[in-house]
């Protein structure tokens, strides 16, 4: 059995790793771009992504919607705890 073993340069192995960066930076843009139309920080799923793209990936996906409406509920009208709810007109 003979084995073939190809002589890469170091130019060979410069674009390869270049290649390989501009791909991995690429793939990481997707979780990114998934969390930011759900209303998460973009900035902070790529550098998750960057550092461990398959969970970023599914975290991105499993993570709900951020509410942007109205805040409805037990809790309706405090802006933090202890404080006391302001009044909202129209009620």
């Amino acid at each position: 059995m003979a084995f073939i073993v190809y002589a890469v340069s170091t130019a060979g192995w410069v674009l390869a790793g270049i290649a390989f960066l501009i791909i991995w930076v690429a793939l990481a843009f997707w979780p990114a771009r998934v969390a930011r139309r759900k209303g998460h920080s973009f900035i902070g799923y790529f550098i998750f992504s960057l550092i461990c793209f398959p969970l970023a990936l599914l975290v991105a996906y499993l993570v709900l919607k951020q509410a942007t409406g109205p805040v409805v509920g037990r809790f309706a009208g405090w802006d933090r705890l202890g404080e006391a709810p302001r009044r909202v007109w129209g009620e």
